[in-house]
């Protein structure tokens, strides 16, 4: 471990939880992509895709039992 993580660590051992908390949260949120909207709009058009799927009745779907079955068998 280099001699800055090991400092940090010391650190942030000395903040409250609530520091923590809001540490943890800013360390998640930069890992998340720089262009967080470009990845929104991406994920509306599929959706809109599979909407449109659904309605023009192209999408082939699969009865819930039958997906909890599986789930089921493969948890076994």
């Amino acid at each position: 471990m280099s001699k800055v993580l090991a400092d940090i660590e010391k650190e942030i051992a000395r903040l409250t939880i609530e520091e923590r908390a809001r540490l943890i949260q800013h360390l998640i949120e930069s890992l998340e992509p720089a262009d967080e909207d470009k990845v929104d709009a991406e994920w509306e058009r599929e959706l809109l895709r599979r909407s449109k799927d659904i309605e023009e009745g192209t999408a082939v779907g699969t009865p819930a039992e039958e997906v909890l079955d599986r789930i089921h068998r493969d948890l076994r």
